[in-house]
């Protein structure tokens, strides 16, 4: 007999991911690729399957020990850029 299938609202997510706003979790959806993407039961009740997430909190925690990417931040580059000329 396989495990039932769970799904979370947006609160519950944060709080797996340890977070306590679910702006992060709408961020982190926009800005990561790779986090689990939400279903609709209703026009407007996103539900997330709680083993996707928990498959997403492994691949992180498998990755903790490399080297983080340093993200491009165009607003410093431009003025940097400025600043030299």
């Amino acid at each position: 007999m396989s495990a039932p299938i769970r799904a979370l609202k947006a609160r519950a997510v944060a709080l797996k991911c340890g977070q306590t706003s679910t702006r992060w979790v709408w961020a982190r959806l926009k800005s990561d690729p790779e986090f689990p993407r939400p279903f609709y039961i209703a026009a407007h009740v996103p539900m997330w399957l709680e083993h996707e997430l928990d498959k997403f909190l492994e691949l992180q925690a498998s990755r903790r020990n490399e080297p983080r990417k340093v993200r491009f931040d165009r607003q410093r580059a431009v003025t940097k850029e400025s600043s030299l000329t």
